[in-house]
């Protein structure tokens, strides 16, 4: 076995790492694990407020906030990429998918618009809860506070709150240069 970890028994032709039983298990063993899944993200994102996000411009920047701010390293990496309005991850959206199939999400009012307004079902509140309960509580309320900020500042603030934090997005932002670069806080 070496440092990086146990080596396989044998590589496939379509370079599939084969591993006998107990190289598996001690692989497996090795392997980083993430205190939240990425749907989890959604749960807590959803579930720090007793309301609904408005929109899915809201959302997928919450997501992206909550991960940077507050997550990061201990949930797995919903992999952002710049898209048409800043940070996108198609990892969120199937998230998404996957929890309204489930019951645990609702949509209501008109797709893709700001209409539109994502909300845990009672099932999902229950599972949402018990998620936020892996935080500590000093976190708890501070993703409730950031959820209730990003509530007030509505998708455009939304926007140009993630531009000016994280220029990186922004370049291939198709709202770029509908808000001027705003400084936060004081300096």
């Amino acid at each position: 076995m070496s440092a990086a970890g146990p080596r396989p028994t044998r590589i496939a032709s379509d370079g599939t790492r084969l591993y006998a039983y107990k190289e598996a298990v001690e692989a497996f063993d090795s392997m980083e694990t993430k205190t939240f899944s990425i749907t989890d993200l959604v749960l807590v994102l959803l579930g720090a407020q007793d309301k609904p996000v408005r929109g899915p411009t809201l959302l997928m920047k919450g997501a992206f906030l909550l991960y940077e701010e507050t997550l990061k390293g201990r949930s797995c990496n919903p992999r952002f990429v710049k898209h048409l309005l800043g940070p996108h991850s198609f990892h969120v959206k199937e998230a998404l998918r996957v929890l309204e199939t489930d019951g645990i999400l609702e949509r209501r009012g008109r797709p893709n618009s700001s209409s539109e307004l994502f909300r845990l079902t009672a099932k999902g509140a229950r599972i949402a809860q018990r998620v936020m309960e892996k935080l500590p509580e000093s976190e708890r309320r501070l993703v409730s506070e950031k959820r209730a900020g990003w509530d007030q500042l509505g998708a455009g603030g939304m926007l140009k709150h993630v531009h000016a934090k994280y220029p990186e997005y922004k370049e291939t932002s198709a709202a770029k240069t509908r808000y001027a670069d705003v400084v936060w806080g004081r300096e």
